[in-house]
């Protein structure tokens, strides 16, 4: 591999490096942010390079990729294999560039072999990095090679391409697991399944590559297929008899071929299907909804054959957290479960308590969204907004101190402008005086508090890219990125949450004059039936408020150079009236208050850098 994927690969592994740095900072006050300086600048030393590199080896390679050579394409392949595979994910987005690429050059040359192999591993990618709503569209386009090729069109591929093509379809059911699935057209997703699995039964198939598992492979694509199928989604099609019929009947054969080839037992990996067949059962109606919970109840018990470790908890983790979601569809029926709610998360608290540090983090990585949407589920709204930002702390050092730098922020202006402009405050419902607006200040300021410490919830499913500086963010990550209002939205739709802070949350990356920003307007009404916002104050305050503190932050953000405040009021004044509130950015022409503003974005930044650093220190070995 040449020098420079060797570079960039070393990088990376510097960043990874100083991300856990953060974990085990400690010191005085003053050492603290010292640390916290001396990462951030040798991230950004890192994230020049590697930005250089990129350039330098794939941006400015993919205008010019007609000479690529043989060589060449097999240099990329091994280091985009070295950033990304099932068992290593160092760079998933850069991976994908890299197969996307190498994918059109296939299509272009009519390589068969390649467009096969590309076409693999671009789609494994693509499960990896969209985290959730992967549209149906872009698994048909990346995967029609199963569909489209005839039985001679497979004979003419090389062994190592006829081995990718048969492990295609495992991959396709993988993504379309994480599709939108109100898109999917049963019919032909059952047609498409059984036309491989038929392809892959005929015996001149088998014949040609006699030493492959062809039995496994099938075994493969059924649990596949069960969980694109399972009917958990939002209880999508589980009024189509046809359609549980099927889908018992696939889990059933899966079930009993693992009992019998697998020796199937409650472990991490086989607990999966258990699950999905105790489902199918009670979608069958062969077990009621109080079975299926008794059942469900017993896989999130620990073994006591088995050790807790990282494994053994992920798997009661997770058979709890599905656990709650069945036992809340029960309290919807009437049974009152409140305590066994209760019981259940204080086992999986408990067992979370048993993790080391680094396992505890790990856990909440991958099963954060899980946590996140059982709490707003099951919690009553007092508790709520104690619990979201206590595990964000888990998610991110920087969004924790971003949501508590907000905070302060936003209710230093919000304070400021009822005493001195109590006006601006009568759009808001139920205030029709200014003596009103002023005897609802401590409601208003509770109420921007609550919208900041949701409004980024739904980034919890981008970590991976909200904490990556080790290179700029490729297109593809600044689409995902986008998303995450409306994923914040979708995660408290059912919470016992003030709607207003639901709109709120939805609209948060709109402009004053509402005329740029994401999501869409067309989006937003969508799913709030209107884009008015009768809070809409809160969040010009907020928008004004989140540009000056992630534009002068010295410590955490790597990826840009920092400002000082009256740089970025200059530059925001540009856009007075389109991107920011007049109101709100007239405020800074008092002096007094820009002051106020100014000590916050730098001495009062340490402060809440050190308590974040405590706070974490008190609660590494601590249950939620």
């Amino acid at each position: 591999m040449r020098k420079e994927f060797i570079d960039y690969i070393e990088n990376l592994k510097e960043v990874n490096k100083y991300k856990d740095e953060y974990l085990i900072i400690d010191g005085d006050d003053n050492e603290i942010i010292e640390k916290f300086h001396t990462i951030t600048k040798n991230q950004r030393l890192c994230f020049e390079r590697n930005n250089q590199i990129l350039d330098k080896i794939l941006y400015n390679r993919i205008l010019n990729n007609d000479d690529l050579s043989k060589e060449e394409i097999n240099e990329y392949q091994e280091f985009a294999s070295n950033l990304f595979t099932h068992q290593i994910q160092l760079d998933v987005a850069i991976a994908y560039e890299i197969h996307s690429w190498l994918l059109d050059l296939a299509i272009k040359r009519q390589d068969h072999d390649l467009i096969i192999e590309e076409s693999y591993f671009k789609g494994l990618a693509i499960y990896y990095i969209y985290l959730n709503d992967i549209t149906l569209d872009e698994c048909e386009e990346t995967f029609y090679t199963p569909f489209n090729y005839t039985k001679e069109e497979y004979f003419k591929l090389s062994k190592k391409a006829r081995n990718y093509f048969n492990r295609s379809m495992g991959n396709y059911l993988m993504c379309l697991s994480r599709t939108k699935n109100t898109q999917l057209d049963v019919d032909k997703l059952i047609s498409q399944y059984e036309r491989v699995i038929e392809f892959q039964s005929d015996k001149e198939v088998r014949a040609l590559d006699p030493d492959i598992n062809w039995d496994l492979f099938i075994y493969t694509e059924k649990t596949n297929f069960t969980s694109v199928l399972t009917p958990l989604k939002n209880d999508l099609y589980t009024d189509d008899t046809r359609l549980i019929d099927q889908l018992y009947t696939y889990i059933k054969d899966c079930y009993d071929e693992g009992v019998e080839k697998i020796n199937l037992t409650v472990t991490p990996s086989s607990s999966v299907m258990l699950y999905r067949y105790y489902s199918a059962q009670y979608y069958k109606k062969i077990i009621t909804l109080e079975e299926l919970c008794d059942k469900l109840e017993k896989l999130s018990t620990p073994n006591l054959n088995d050790p807790l470790n990282y494994d053994s908890i992920q798997r009661i983790f997770q058979n709890s957290a599905n656990l709650i979601l069945y036992l809340h569809k029960l309290k919807k029926q009437g049974y009152e479960v409140n305590e066994r709610i209760t019981n259940v998360l204080n086992e999986m608290d408990y067992h979370i308590s048993e993790l080391s540090p680094s396992d505890h983090t790990k856990l909440f990585f991958s099963t954060m969204d899980l946590y996140i949407q059982i709490s707003f589920m099951t919690l009553p709204e007092d508790q709520l907004y104690d619990r979201i930002l206590h595990t964000t702390v888990y998610q991110s050092f920087q969004l924790f101190i971003h949501i508590n730098m907000l905070k302060v922020i936003c209710c230093d202006l919000c304070q400021y402008l009822i005493v001195k402009h109590p006006e601006y405050f009568l759009s808001l419902p139920n205030i029709d005086s200014i003596d009103k607006v002023l005897e609802m200040e401590q409601e208003i300021i509770s109420m921007i508090e609550k919208f900041i410490i949701l409004h980024d919830v739904g980034s919890v499913q981008m970590l991976s890219i909200i904490t990556n500086f080790g290179r700029n963010l490729t297109n593809l990550e600044r689409t995902i990125l986008t998303n995450h209002p409306i994923d914040s939205f979708k995660m408290m739709i059912s919470a016992p949450i003030d709607e207003n802070i639901k709109k709120m949350t939805i609209a948060h990356h709109r402009s004053y004059d509402n005329k740029s920003g994401y999501p869409s307007l067309e989006v937003i009404k969508k799913y709030c039936s209107t884009d008015q916002q009768p809070y809409r104050i809160l969040l010009d305050i907020f928008h004004v408020a989140s540009t000056l503190e992630a534009a002068t932050d010295t410590v955490l953000r790597p990826y840009r150079t920092p400002k000082d405040i009256d740089t970025i009021l200059d530059e925001m004044r540009t856009k007075r009236g389109t991107e920011y509130s007049p109101l709100v950015l007239d405020l800074f022409n008092d002096k007094t208050l820009k002051q106020i503003i100014t000590n916050l974005l730098s001495k009062v930044r340490k402060e809440i850098i050190v308590d974040t650093v405590k706070h974490y220190r008190k609660i590494q070995n601590n249950s939620f």
